[in-house]
């Protein structure tokens, strides 16, 4: 693969390794700044896990494809801005909860070095990662797993129960079957011989069928980035009850999810990207 010169950063690395205050690059174009951040990398930045902001929502998956294609031993973890407006009435797409949680599991695991974050999510609640890791586990072949332990922990991350699963978000436990679908196009199939896992599979939840091939473990995420668990609902309900009794119990109730999922957080466990 070709290189191509980057400018000299080396003096603006300098400072920032000394957290010199008030530093500017200017005159960076919205198309050069994977360039500016590339060329700072080739002098060691970030020698931390750091935030980027950028103004526009369209501006982080550019910025991360760039850094990619320029610096792409870079780590780069970019925020999903449909998660900005918690209080809108609206929950976010399965697809955004899941980016997020991923990116959660991502950071709890080291494996973040430059987090991108479109500036309208800077104040948006985000779980503690290594809270995010509670809830995330490996189904591994040749486990022993006992599928009614099993049903607590998917409900607990945020999975509905179903007799069939044919969405997003959905587990089903059939005799020595079990399906979970957690996005994407294909669900997975576990076949149990008593209580060992034997095969994990991909398959088509439209025609029930197998798909791919067969694998050795899968990673199992929570649904939600805060899970909507009894407990959680309790303690969200007792801290509206007083000013807000009638949303507090239509909490309480699990009833409404609009009304109520951007408050998940008021139970604890939360920060920000900031």
């Amino acid at each position: 693969m070709a290189t191509y010169p980057l400018p000299d950063l080396g003096a603006l690395v300098r400072d920032l390794d000394h957290e010199v205050a008030g530093l500017a690059v200017g005159g960076v174009v919205p198309g050069a700044r994977a360039l500016v951040l590339a060329a700072a990398a080739a002098h060691g930045w970030p020698g931390q896990r750091s935030l980027v902001v950028v103004p526009h929502v369209a501006d982080a998956d550019d910025l991360a494809a760039g850094l990619g294609l320029l610096a792409p031993d870079i780590r780069v973890g970019v925020v999903p801005a449909e998660m900005a407006g918690p209080y809108l009435g609206a929950e976010p797409s399965l697809a955004a909860r899941l980016r997020l949680v991923e990116l959660l599991v991502r950071l709890a695991g080291d494996d973040v070095d430059l987090v991108v974050a479109p500036a309208r999510t800077l104040g948006t609640p985000i779980p503690v990662p290594s809270e995010v890791t509670v809830c995330a586990f490996d189904l591994r072949v040749g486990d022993t797993i006992d599928p009614r332990e099993l049903a607590v922990r998917l409900s607990a991350a945020g999975y509905r129960r179903a007799d069939l699963v044919e969405e997003a978000g959905e587990f089903a436990i059939r005799g020595w079957v079990i399906d979970l679908h957690m996005g994407g196009e294909s669900g997975i199939r576990m076949q149990l011989d008593d209580d060992i896992v034997e095969s994990i599979r991909p398959f088509d939840p439209a025609t029930q069928r197998g798909t791919g091939e067969t694998a050795d473990t899968v990673a199992v995420v929570p649904l939600e980035p805060f899970p909507a668990e009894p407990a959680r609902l309790a303690a969200v309900a007792s801290f509206l009850e007083r000013d807000y009794p009638a949303l507090s119990g239509v909490v309480a109730e699990g009833a409404d999810r609009r009304l109520w999922w951007g408050a998940l957080h008021l139970a604890g466990g939360a920060t920000s990207w900031v």
